[in-house]
C-alpha cells in the first residue's frame, strides 16, 4: 500500500538566511514560503539569528532577526544558529527538510532532503583570488548533493553543468522555474533620479557579469555615447578600479550608480530604453523578467540559461565580443518597431513564468520523494 501524504511537514533550514541579507537565493525561499502560506500549507521556516529582512513577515519563521549589519561575527552567528535550529529540526518520515544553502548536512535519518542548486559559478568561474573560498562552497554542495533525495535546479543549463561537473545521476535532478517579484510601483509618483535616456544594468558587476565589456563597448560607440547615459543599478558603488576604467575611457560623466527598494528598481526598469545583460554565466537570470515585466527592451548575452529564460523575447550577442554587443545595440535601439515588439513579446514571456506554478512542481518533488520512502 502507498503509504499516506498528509499532513506532510516541511522544514527550511538557516543555512541563507543568515548570510544573505537581500538576494536571489533568500528571495526564492521567500517566494516558496509565501506561496505556501498562501496555499495552506504549513511550514517551518529556521531562520536563527537571521539577516533577511523579508522572512520577517512570514507566518511560520523561527528565529531571531538582527535589524542592523552591526553583528560582524558571520561564523559565530552561523555556529549558533546552527545549534539553535536541532532543536526545530524533526526527524520523520513524513518530513521535507528543504536546504537553502550549502554548509555541513544536518544528522537527519529518516526525514527526506532536497537542495535547490541556483548555479554552477564556483566551479565554473574560480580565479586566484577566490579559489580556496570557492573550493570550500563547492566540497559543500557536493556533499549535500550526495545526501539529498532530489536536487532542483532553476533551469536546465545548471541542470547540465550539475550532471556534468559532479556526475549527479540527471534522474535524480528536476527543474523548477524561478519567477518575477518585481511590479509596477502602487505609488506613482516614484521618479527615477536621471533625467535622460539610459541603458539600465543591474545587480553586482564583477568577473564573469562582464560588465567591464559593457563599458568598453558603450565607451567606443560613438552613437551609444551621445544618445543615452548607462545607469547601474544596486550592488555597491564604483571601486575605485571602475572609476579609474571610466577616465580612462572618458564615459565617467555618463555613467551612474544607483540603489534602492524594489519599487525604485521597478521605476528604473520602466523608465530605462532598454535593458542590458552582458554575463558570461547565469544559473537563471531573474532580471530578465524583471525587465520584460515593466516593458523593457532586453538585450543579453548567448549563454548558459539567458536564451533558456528569455526565449525569443531579447536580442542576442556574444558575450566575448564587443563588436556584436556594440551591433546588436546600435541596430535595435535606432529600430522603433523591433523595440515595440520586443516590449509585447517580452511581456507575453513574463507571464510563463509564477510563483504559483513555481509552487506546485516544488510540492510535486516533495510528494514524489515522499511517496518513494
Amino acid at each position: 500500500m502507498p503509504r499516506q501524504l498528509d499532513p506532510m511537514k516541511i522544514f527550511f533550514t538557516n543555512d541563507i538566511f543568515t548570510t544573505q541579507r537581500v538576494g536571489g537565493i533568500s528571495r526564492y525561499h521567500y517566494e516558496l514560503a509565501r506561496q505556501l502560506e498562501l496555499n495552506a500549507v504549513p511550514y517551518t521556516l529556521f531562520g536563527g539569528l537571521y539577516l533577511t529582512d523579508a522572512i520577517r513577515d512570514l507566518k511560520y519563521t523561527k528565529g531571531f532577526h538582527l535589524p542592523k549589519p552591526g553583528w560582524q561575527f558571520n561564523r559565530q552567528r552561523r555556529m549558533v544558529s546552527d545549534f539553535l535550529e536541532k532543536f526545530y529540526i524533526p526527524d520523520r518520515d513524513d518530513t521535507i527538510v528543504h536546504y537553502t544553502y550549502f554548509r555541513s548536512p544536518r544528522p537527519v535519518r529518516q526525514s527526506s532532503v532536497i537542495v535547490t542548486v541556483h548555479d554552477m559559478i564556483h566551479e565554473l568561474h574560480a580565479n586566484d583570488s577566490n579559489r580556496q573560498v570557492f573550493h570550500e562552497h563547492s566540497k559543500a554542495k557536493r556533499a549535500i548533493c550526495e545526501k539529498a533525495d532530489r536536487i532542483i535546479t532553476i533551469s536546465r543549463s545548471t541542470k547540465a553543468d550539475l550532471t556534468n561537473l559532479f556526475q549527479i545521476d540527471p534522474e535524480k535532478i528536476i527543474v523548477v522555474h524561478l519567477a518575477n517579484s518585481i511590479h509596477p510601483s502602487p505609488k506613482p509618483e516614484i521618479e527615477v533620479a536621471h533625467d535622460k535616456p539610459y541603458l539600465l544594468y543591474v545587480g553586482n558587476r564583477g568577473d564573469y557579469k562582464n560588465f567591464e565589456r559593457l563599458v568598453r563597448v558603450y565607451a567606443t560607440s560613438s552613437w551609444l555615447r551621445s544618445e543615452f547615459d548607462l545607469v547601474c543599478f544596486g550592488s555597491g558603488p564604483f571601486s575605485e578600479v571602475e572609476v579609474r576604467l571610466f577616465l580612462e575611457l572618458r564615459v565617467n560623466g555618463k555613467i551612474h550608480h544607483r540603489t534602492g527598494s524594489d519599487t525604485a528598481l521597478a521605476s528604473y526598469y520602466a523608465n530605462a530604453s532598454a535593458f542590458v545583460y552582458p554575463s558570461c554565466y547565469e544559473g537563471f537570470g531573474l532580471p530578465l523578467l524583471e525587465a520584460m515585466g515593466m516593458g523593457c527592451p532586453v538585450f543579453a548575452a548567448r549563454n548558459s540559461s539567458l536564451p533558456e529564460v528569455a526565449g525569443d523575447a531579447a536580442v542576442y550577442f556574444e558575450a566575448s565580443d564587443e563588436e556584436s554587443m556594440r551591433q546588436s545595440l546600435e541596430a535595435t535601439l535606432q529600430d522603433s518597431d523591433t523595440l515595440k515588439k520586443l516590449v509585447h513579446m517580452g511581456f507575453e514571456r513574463e507571464k510563463m513564468f509564477s510563483w504559483q506554478k513555481c509552487f506546485q512542481e516544488t510540492m510535486q518533488v516533495y510528494k514524489t520523494v515522499l511517496k518513494g520512502k
